[in-house]
């Protein structure tokens, strides 16, 4: 039972930090179209930073639309709170942007504070050892191991609480552009996973 229950907590937090890592990707910085390369690129990445740092609710669901509901369903888990926990504490610093000599290519360097999957699969064992010992220690412990639906929803918990106590870090992140058709773009959206690293 212990490993069933600890799989079962570590695939409710894996899924999730899984899901906006590709929701992330397919909400890709936008393009944008100025004189000043350097200047294009800060304002690019201010404007979609800021979008994610301010989390209102048009961010939360256009975030939390893309995340496929029903890995949740059973634990009782709205996709939209998996977005507020695991940005919570989000913010930035854009640092140097480098425009390569041809023009064409350049880096900029972003400071990216945000919880980190890192320790994701400890965080998930460690709640589900928590959980099995509430599970034989608390008088309503057989009620849950006899009532999926019970079990399910105090999963639910354990994993939102795993998610909100996930570590804020700081990591610096290289995102990639290219200029195509005169327009400034993310080329690559790899950077984005070593965001939650």
């Amino acid at each position: 039972m212990r490993a069933t229950l600890r799989d079962r907590v570590l695939h409710g937090v894996v899924c999730s930090i899984a899901i906006l890592l590709a929701v992330c990707a397919g909400v890709a910085l936008g393009g944008c179209s100025r004189e000043n390369p350097e200047q294009e690129i800060r304002a690019d990445l201010t404007a979609n930073f800021d979008e994610i740092k301010e989390l209102d609710e048009a961010t939360v669901s256009e975030i939390s639309s893309g995340m496929d509901a029903s890995a949740f369903e059973a634990y009782g888990i709205a996709p939209e709170d998996v977005v507020r926990l695991l940005l919570d504490g989000f913010d930035y610093e854009i640092g140097t942007v480098s425009v390569d000599e041809d023009g064409k290519t350049a880096t900029a360097e972003v400071s990216v504070t945000c919880k980190s999957a890192t320790g994701v699969s400890d965080a998930a064992a460690q709640a589900a050892t928590e959980l099995m010992e509430e599970i034989m220690t608390d008088p309503s412990g057989a009620e849950l191991l006899s009532d999926e639906d019970a079990m399910n929803a105090r999963i639910g918990q354990v994993v939102l609480a795993a998610l909100d106590a996930l570590e804020i870090r700081e990591t610096t992140v290289e995102v990639p552009y290219a200029k195509t058709d005169g327009v400034w773009q993310v080329s690559d959206s790899s950077w984005i996973a070593g965001m939650f690293q």
